[in-house]
């Protein structure tokens, strides 16, 4: 195409030439402007799926951390609860043995008891 740069000025040069060769750019532009709108789309597309799949790991994401935090609370409750009940045996078994019991006495009752 360099060469037909140079020809432009050559006066034998026809303007039929010079009108053949603005018509193939005009073509060339066409045809690159075309291409260049296919690739568009393409990446329009594209972003597009990347965007719904992005939104689909996101609410998976969202359940995920809903789904820990509730494991969580659940997990504070029992730690709680369990040492509530830790206390409260404590308890009972700090006023048993006030009134004078004995784990060992005990299981010797227990066993008098069965028999």
């Amino acid at each position: 195409m360099e060469g037909m740069y140079c020809a432009k000025h050559d006066p034998e040069v026809t303007e039929d030439t010079e009108k053949n060769f603005a018509e193939l750019l005009s073509e060339e532009l066409k045809l690159r402007e075309g291409e260049a709108l296919e690739s568009q789309q393409r990446a329009d597309m594209a972003l597009l799926e990347a965007k719904k799949i992005t939104s689909q790991y996101q609410k998976e994401a969202d359940k995920c951390n809903s789904g820990m935090e509730t494991c969580e609370e659940a997990r504070e409750k029992a730690e709680a609860a369990l040492l509530a009940q830790k206390r409260l045996t404590a308890m009972w078994e700090l006023r048993a043995r006030q009134r004078g019991w004995k784990e060992g006495v005990a299981k010797s009752l227990g066993n008098v008891q069965a028999a």
